[in-house]
């Protein structure tokens, strides 16, 4: 430092700030039939990844999972590979996890003419070890496509609501 030059020191900490914005059915013609697509946003200074999704309350029960407790394990249908995990500050990114929610038993709470509703819970996992959530209403509507001999099925089309106090 020269004479009277001044250094200031500016601390900013780099933490990621995830939440999940919406959550979206997948298209019945592409190869995620039952699936969702979450899409979470970083407003903090720091990246983070997402390493897997799971859900409670989901019709289809498989998806109805823990979470690893290992976030460096890449648990996603899409994207397939980590480095496309990965979420920037400031960024959005879209996640599908590798069990599909929407897969309705024969006999549940939508009827086989895809009428009805379901409340369940989408869980995000990320690259903290921490969880992200959102209470989601979803409302099948479309056309049923049967899945395997079993009679589940899943729907050409949903409405899918954020609830209220949701993060």
């Amino acid at each position: 430092m020269k004479g009277s030059e001044a250094i200031e020191k500016l601390v900013t900490e780099i933490v990621p700030n995830l939440s999940i914005t919406t959550v979206s059915a997948r298209p019945k013609s592409s190869d995620h039939a039952g699936q969702l697509a979450v899409e979470v946003k970083n407003t903090g200074t720091g990246p983070s990844w997402i390493h897997q999704i799971t859900y409670d309350g989901a019709p289809n029960f498989a998806a109805n999972d823990d979470l690893s407790e290992d976030p460096g394990v890449h648990l996603l249908s899409e994207p397939n590979n980590r480095e496309d995990s990965i979420i920037a500050a400031n960024e959005r990114r879209s996640y599908i996890g590798t069990s599909p929610p929407l897969i309705y038993p024969e006999n549940g709470s939508v009827a086989t003419d895809c009428t009805g509703e379901v409340h369940l819970t989408v869980f995000a996992g990320t690259g903290t070890g921490s969880a992200i959530s959102a209470d989601i209403l979803v409302r099948p509507n479309g056309e049923a496509s049967v899945i395997g001999s079993f009679g589940d099925f899943t729907c050409s089309a949903a409405e899918i609501t954020k609830e209220r106090g949701s993060q």
